[in-house]
């Protein structure tokens, strides 16, 4: 499969759709989120898929239970499989995500408070201009 596509024109050509499906393979699905301005989601986290999300446009800061990042355009952060986490549009504009995970993950999100409950082993790491400028490892 070739396929190309440019996300940021996707979300102008719906820009009613907050999730924007834009290629599933064997081994990954890779999406848009598309949030209007001061927008978050709940907390929460995915069982058996990791996350990895670059901000194409807008404003965006990604909270854990451990920290928040302040995500400038095209950082890029890793959120490890079983990770709290909310995404949130600090800005007044649009903002666009790039994200990508497992494509053969049928976990859905699970509401973060259940995930407080029981210890686990997470990994999150911020990117920018192709270099780690944090990483957190528990």
């Amino acid at each position: 499969m070739v396929e190309m596509k440019n996300p940021i024109k996707e979300a102008d050509a719906n820009p009613g759709v907050n999730h924007l499906s834009m290629w599933r393979t064997d081994l990954a699905y890779y999406w848009v989120i598309n949030c209007e301005g001061r927008l978050q989601d709940d907390m929460h986290y995915h069982d058996n898929d990791d996350h990895i999300f670059m901000l194409l446009e807008g404003e965006c800061t990604i909270r854990t239970p451990h920290k928040e990042f302040v995500l400038k355009q095209f950082d890029t952060v890793l959120l490890q499989s079983g990770e709290p986490y909310q995404l949130c549009n600090t800005g007044t504009g649009r903002m666009l995500l790039l994200g990508a995970g497992n494509s053969g993950s049928t976990a859905s999100p699970e509401p973060a408070c259940r995930k407080f409950r029981v210890t686990y082993r997470s990994q999150i790491r911020l990117l920018r201009d192709g270099a780690e400028i944090y990483a957190l490892a528990r």
